[in-house]
């Protein structure tokens, strides 16, 4: 068998940008992004090691001065509301699917929301979302064809669609709306929204799988310190995800192989989660 290589994929003539649509605007609700209650963490992670939990209880220490930072209590009880975050955007265009994911978040923080599972499928945006902001290319960010369990044909038609997205977005980082319309995709861009809203609203998440974390790439971009208030419940084991998990500087709380990015992961990661919470009562 002969291992393709770059060079002998077709060029191809990638597809016009579409002009951005008015939608919300992120980088402006970015600002409001605040941070964690440091003082109650650092508090919290004192107390640990006075009581020996901190050496002997490793992750779920860690986790258990996360939780209490973004709740704002050195006792907060145990996520006892949380709630997946999308549900029936897989229709929605860019510019909807910003609004969408921005009144998602609002509504459930107004209905007692407090802890926000994200999981997006849709693979194809998440990588061209991921390569783009990470800077890899298109073989890259594809994997090679063993590792993703594709044969050769299957992989040219995947890096060759991957290198055609790249082309559209080359060059728009800088305008987070234009990045979302280029890569084309309204779920990715509800949970962009979403993640951003629900970071200034003070709601933490659980990014699940690839399109979650390329929504944490893209929700970052409008405040660094966004990631302070997600943890990763699952993600994939591929060079783009390890990429995407050290720019964000978050390890997942479970690899456990899942390939469905349904929100499964999130579910799972919430007992982990309420186990470290224990630890603050």
């Amino acid at each position: 068998m002969t291992i393709p290589t770059p060079e002998s994929i077709p060029e191809s003539i990638p597809e016009p940008v579409p002009e951005p649509m008015p939608g919300p605007d992120l980088d402006l609700l970015g600002r409001e992004i605040g941070d964690p209650d440091h003082a109650v963490a650092a508090a919290v992670r004192s107390w640990l090691g006075q009581v020996g939990s901190e050496e002997t209880m490793g992750r779920l220490a860690e986790l258990a001065s996360w939780w209490a930072g973004v709740r704002g209590h050195a006792q907060a009880p145990p996520p006892q509301h949380p709630a997946l975050a999308l549900d029936h955007v897989g229709t929605l265009d860019v510019p909807t699917g910003l609004a969408w994911g921005v009144t998602r978040a609002e509504t459930l923080v107004a209905d007692g929301c407090d802890l926000a599972l994200l999981a997006v499928d849709d693979e194809p945006a998440a990588r061209l979302a991921s390569a783009d902001l990470l800077g890899l290319d298109a073989v890259e960010a594809n994997g090679w064809p063993a590792e993703q369990g594709q044969d050769d044909e299957e992989w040219m038609d995947a890096v060759l669609e991957l290198r055609d997205g790249m082309r559209r977005t080359a060059g728009l980082r800088g305008d987070l709306t234009a990045l979302l319309t280029a890569v084309g995709s309204g779920p990715l861009a509800a949970a962009t929204a979403f993640a951003v809203r629900s970071a200034a609203l003070r709601l933490p998440v659980l990014l699940d799988g690839a399109g979650a974390l390329a929504a944490g790439l893209l929700a970052r971009r409008t405040a660094y310190s966004a990631n302070q208030w997600w943890q990763v419940a699952h993600a994939g084991t591929d060079a783009l995800a390890t990429a995407a998990l050290r720019s964000l500087q978050l390890d997942p709380l479970l690899r456990l192989g899942l390939r469905v990015q349904d929100g499964t992961g999130a579910r799972l990661a919430v007992p982990v989660l309420t186990e470290a919470a224990a630890l603050l009562q």
